[in-house]
């Protein structure tokens, strides 16, 4: 009985001792922290010097924000070993806790899978598992596809890859989706068309339907009907399969292949060439597999974002309490013309490899077999087949960054601007291989950027209202060209 009143004291003690520790460094490096770290930083002792690798080239606000992060992982971690000691105290208790919680996580679990009408009201939504569940179903051919006539509405919309870390402002938009009875965004009952397009999600984007590349298309042309058959999580074999499937019963006169290289061939493409399951896929295919796989994901990825939040919470106020300001690393600062600066985070990079090299490389290759299919398709079915070469935000605006940016965007900064237009070059003349005209948005976008007009989403790959409109615009003139050479 001693021994385990002992034990007992000695765990309070150092329970007391860690938390006391860990509160005792934190309201130090608030009062001294930035002091000593400006003193070393100004300082040109050699001794000192190991602490600041780099100096010369790095801000002092970036190492402020450095050793914010490793002094509040330091204090977390005194906290946390303070808990777990009190939790240690009582081993029964902590094991009879941890059973309670596991039994109401499974029964949760098990009611918002069996009664989905919960999870948008409950905002288990977030958890992409959820999210996937109510979106997708299984499909034989293109192994998922979007529910029929699904209706959804996203609120606080700034972006996929939004965080407030970035320190960026940005408008908080509303998006209304519906599907029609194929499970693609476009208006219902789309039974003809004159055009089909096809690609991933640059096809589907929107704050509501009238916002999308497509329907900005039709609007923008002399009668022709355009239909939406894009889809997020497709690449270029399904996109075949999604002509087949799709876009040949509606006698489409021209078929738009929306071409985005760094996700349809150095994604899509690049897993299939390494015989891996398509990346895209594999994460909307959680939602379809047997009761604990779905829920070990769920909750996983509930904690994920739990922890993120609560982490990304913590360094935000504590860095406003120290009164650290500071450029994220992945953020580049742009200096358009017209005197427009712009925040943006390259979620994507594109390839820098040269012209020739991606020509020959197994992804490419791979797409070329992709287009011979496209070609054989359009004469057989009697369609023409057009691509639309869509530059990432890196191909435009990467010139435009400034040393200002984050360090992590600068160590990549000179080699993306110097590969800029390899990818182009690379479609072109594979569109020219097999006699396909290409629409390149490349230029237009360049001239818009020359104006100070910034065409993508600042924390999301996709082009925002601006992008769409001046896509549209350049591929109806085209489009046009086309049609009327036809006629």
């Amino acid at each position: 009985m001693l021994s385990r009143v002992s034990c007992r004291q000695v765990c309070k003690r150092a329970s007391a001792t860690a938390a006391l520790l860990g509160i005792a460094l934190l309201l130090a490096y608030i009062a001294l922290g930035h002091l000593v770290i400006r003193a070393g930083y100004q300082s040109e002792l050699p001794i000192l010097a190991r602490f600041f690798p780099g100096k010369s080239v790095t801000s002092l606000q970036q190492y402020f924000a450095a050793f914010d992060r490793s002094a509040l992982i330091i204090c977390l971690y005194f906290l946390i070993s303070a808990s777990a000691l009190i939790l240690f105290i009582n081993p029964l208790g902590l094991l009879l806790s941890s059973i309670s919680l596991g039994l109401v996580s499974v029964v949760v679990f098990f009611t918002l899978d069996r009664l989905p009408e919960l999870v948008q009201p409950l905002h288990f939504d977030v958890i992409p598992y959820f999210n996937y569940r109510l979106t997708y179903i299984p499909d034989p051919v293109l192994g998922f596809r979007e529910r029929p006539y699904h209706k959804a509405q996203i609120t606080n919309f700034r972006g996929f890859g939004f965080s407030p870390l970035y320190g960026i402002d940005v408008k908080p938009q509303n998006l209304r989706w519906h599907t029609d009875g194929e499970g693609f965004r476009n208006p219902p009952a789309t039974l003809t068309a004159d055009i089909a397009m096809i690609g991933s999600s640059f096809l589907e984007y929107g704050t509501d339907l009238e916002d999308t590349y497509s329907v900005r298309l039709a609007k923008k042309l002399d009668g022709e009907t355009v239909v939406n058959l894009g889809k997020a999580g497709y690449g270029p074999i399904e996109y075949m399969k999604v002509i087949e499937k799709y876009a040949l019963k509606k006698k489409p006169r021209h078929v738009v292949f929306a071409l985005s290289p760094s996700a349809d061939i150095d994604g899509h493409l690049g897993d299939w060439v390494k015989g891996e399951k398509d990346s895209s896929l594999a994460k909307r295919s959680i939602a379809f597999g047997s009761f604990f796989p779905r829920y070990r994901i769920a909750i996983q990825q509930g904690w994920q974002i739990l922890s993120v939040s609560c982490w990304t919470g913590l360094q935000l106020g504590f860095q406003n309490l120290v009164g650290t300001k500071f450029v994220h690393p992945d953020v580049a600062i742009l200096r358009l013309p017209n005197n427009v600066t712009e925040k943006i985070v390259f979620l994507d990079l594109h390839s820098e490899k040269p012209t020739d090299e991606l020509l020959q490389s197994a992804e490419w290759r791979a797409f070329e077999d992709v287009l011979r299919e496209f070609k054989r398709l359009s004469e057989a079915h009697e369609f023409v087949p057009i691509i639309v070469f869509i530059p990432l935000a890196t191909e435009i605006y990467a010139k435009y960054s400034t040393q200002e940016s984050g360090e992590n965007w600068l160590k990549v900064r000179e080699s993306q601007i110097a590969s800029t237009g390899n990818n182009e070059r690379a479609a072109r003349a594979l569109a020219k291989k097999f006699d396909i005209p290409l629409i390149d948005l490349t230029p237009t976008f360049e001239e818009a950027a020359q104006q100070g007009v910034l065409l993508y989403y600042p924390m999301d790959s996709h082009w925002n209202e601006k992008g769409r409109e001046v896509a549209a615009e350049v591929t109806a003139r085209a489009l046009k060209r086309l049609l009327n050479a036809s006629s």
